[in-house]
């Protein structure tokens, strides 16, 4: 089955067409199909075919006499009625629907296709809430894949029950875990697995407590699953992390978010990130989710922000954090584990992601925070494919797993052919040969073609005129948010182009300074030159900003200090170092930026001096020392200042000062 279908719809009634013509009907709403149904039976009008979800109707004459055009005029006039097209292909040709997980693809007369808003190319969902970042409903899972892995997993015998395989910690209140496991597995189109019902969600915020159900989850669970989702914070806790740690020396593989605090991942998590899988937020442009935390420990992200698609108490819902990231995750490995029979280790589990991840921007500018690049769900599904055919001739047992586990390791396996896409090319000649020029094909050719192209390009996600391809198909279909997408993922392919893309970005409309401070931060501080370009185009607010802001990142490379310090010159930026300065964990690091600005008579005798009273500078009297001699030659009248601080009780300890201090002293 094709994901991206003209229509998502479900057909519990279905008749044979009589004479080949129809009559579509689009009701305003739901509520009033059964009245619309009266009137097509007052007009010796049968059904054809009815989608409950998008609110379309098709009826069809009973017989050869009256006339189509003046049945859809009397429903034109009804006040329940949006739309009446008459349809000269009239194909209800197709089998009856019973699952939610499945769907039909109807052939519209291209005049009605019109009249129902065109050919679409990508997956509706009537009940959706409206994406406020106008990209298509389903975009998340279109990104990743995961749309076509569900399709393809529904003609596959499982190796495994996702019930058994998968366990969901999270909480019921709010209906946030079951958001997260329909993202999983479940009967709505949301899910990566197909499954004929949701995930039971292990509630962590019972009356027992929200630590101590950690504790409890795994005092209850002799043997965990292959695969753990956890979106929730773990608050600091050794009792959570010390149950994870266990779990995940069973040979679990805990998949949990990076949190969404806009800081660095909680020490607790970072200090077991090999045993665990932690997972970022990206937003529908590709960037890094601005509340995301960073860190070495993140291994990949997923397409989640505020507004993943995902399903709670069967209605489709917005989703979103590293809550909404997490579960795709899970799925995606979840979903290797369905088709190849093999259990992944954690250190497998972060290599196939990574190897697999779809480059962005931050990829290669900021390569120790967000991971790898975007989830590719679907190239992990076809490795796994793969591997299932290498060792179809091993029994089960430890000699098939010996198998999987050698094709694993086997890079061969990553590598897939350049298919032909001649035909792809055919049907979308502006996005291939420039053409301006449109195609004749239909809309059920257009959707196969876009299908294939998007195998294609997450098949090879380093080859740029794929993505571009995609970037265009999705422009004429008049969603932006995708095609920019595409596109910076085209434009990420070398490092080089990352680091154009992000500048572009950061200097186009599309940048907030308090939305996306996070990703400047990124950006900025692997690449001080366009710090200082800021600077040069009178940003220099915008750079105050980030320091105050953003400084443990921004200014991690002393480099980036010094450029500061060479090109950007005032009071205000020296402050907003020294201010970093004394925040900074290693004071050590940064004595030779002290003894600088010291040199260079840019003191603050005020800011200098409490910077270097505080212990984690390591108690270096010599540096008070050039501050005070420097501040002296400056400004002899600034003597009985420096007469206070040297009797603090943090100098007077140290002997070297006290014929400096005696001196100033006596002067007085």
């Amino acid at each position: 089955m094709n994901t991206f279908i003209v229509l998502f719809l479900f057909f519990p009634i279905l008749a044979a067409a009589s004479d080949g013509v129809g009559i579509i009907v689009k009701v305003k709403d739901r509520k009033n199909v059964h009245a619309i149904d009266k009137i097509a039976h007052s007009l010796g009008l049968k059904k054809g075919y009815v989608s409950t979800h998008l609110n379309y109707l098709q009826y069809q004459r009973t017989q050869a006499s009256g006339n189509v055009e003046s049945f859809c005029e009397k429903f034109n006039r009804h006040s329940d009625v949006e739309l009446c097209e008459v349809d000269q292909k009239a194909k209800p040709d197709v089998t009856t629907c019973d699952d939610l997980t499945d769907s039909a693809i109807v052939e519209l007369s291209s005049a009605v296709q019109a009249a129902l808003g065109g050919c679409r190319l990508y997956t509706e969902l009537a009940g959706s809430p409206v994406n406020p970042t106008g990209a298509t409903p389903f975009w998340a899972q279109e990104y990743t894949g995961a749309d076509l892995v569900r399709a393809d997993l529904q003609g596959i015998t499982l190796a495994r029950d996702p019930e058994a395989l998968i366990d969901v910690l999270d909480t019921t209140n709010n209906n946030h875990g079951a958001e997260a496991a329909s993202l999983i597995a479940s009967p709505s189109p949301v899910g990566i697995i197909p499954s004929r019902s949701e995930l039971t969600v292990f509630d962590l915020m019972t009356n027992n407590g929200y630590i101590e159900n950690y504790d409890r989850y795994r005092a209850q669970t002799a043997t965990p699953p292959q695969y753990i989702s956890n979106s929730m914070s773990w608050r600091d806790s050794e009792v959570i992390s010390d149950v994870v740690s266990e779990i995940s020396r069973m040979g679990t593989v805990f998949v949990t978010s990076a949190g969404n605090d806009s800081t660095e991942v909680d020490a607790i998590k970072d200090q077991i990130a090999d045993q665990i899988v932690i997972v970022g937020s990206s937003r529908p442009d590709g960037m890094p989710s601005d509340f995301s935390q960073y860190g070495p420990g993140v291994v990949i992200s997923a397409p989640s922000d505020h507004s993943v698609l995902a399903f709670s108490n069967g209605a489709p819902s917005l989703f979103g954090g590293t809550s909404g990231a997490a579960p795709q995750v899970t799925g995606a490995l979840a979903a290797f584990t369905l088709i190849s029979d093999y259990d992944l280790t954690v250190t497998e589990a972060h290599n196939l992601l990574r190897k697999t991840a779809i480059k962005l921007p931050q990829s290669y500018t900021d390569p120790a925070t967000h991971g790898a690049g975007n989830l590719n769900a679907y190239k992990i599904s076809q490795i796994a494919q793969r591997l299932k055919a290498n060792c179809a001739q091993e029994s089960t047992g430890p000699l098939k797993q010996a198998c999987l586990r050698r094709e694993l390791e086997n890079e061969n396996n990553f590598v897939f052919p350049t298919a032909d896409l001649s035909d792809v090319e055919a049907t979308f000649p502006p996005c291939f040969s420039g053409r301006t020029s449109g195609s004749s094909s239909s809309c059920l050719e257009k959707t196969e073609a876009l299908t294939r192209l998007r195998r294609e390009a997450l098949l090879h996600p380093e080859n740029p005129s794929l993505w571009r391809a995609i970037a265009c198909v999705y422009r004429q279909e008049n969603y932006p948010t995708n095609a920019n997408y595409y596109q910076l993922v085209a434009d990420s392919v070398t490092s080089e182009g990352a680091q154009r893309a992000y500048a572009q970005f950061v200097r186009s409309e599309r940048f907030d300074l308090e939305e996306d401070r996070q990703m400047l931060i990124a950006f900025a501080g692997t690449n001080p030159a366009f710090l200082m370009s800021l600077v040069d185009e009178g940003q220099e607010n915008v750079v105050l900003n980030l320091i105050f802001r953003g400084g443990s990142r921004l200014l991690s490379s002393t480099q980036v200090i010094h450029n500061l310090l060479d090109h950007a010159r005032t009071r205000q930026i020296d402050e907003a170092i020294l201010a970093y300065l004394r925040r900074s964990s290693n004071g050590e690091r940064h004595h030779e930026i002290i003894s600088r600005m010291i040199r260079e008579n840019q003191i603050y005798i005020f800011d200098l001096l409490r910077t270097l009273e505080d212990p984690k500078w390591g108690n270096h009297p010599q540096l008070a020392q050039q501050v005070v001699e420097a501040t002296l030659a400056k400004d002899p009248n600034a003597r009985n200042t420096l007469v206070y601080f040297l009797n603090r009780e943090h100098w007077r300890v140290h002997p070297q000062l006290s014929e400096l201090r005696a001196r100033l002293e006596a002067q007085n």
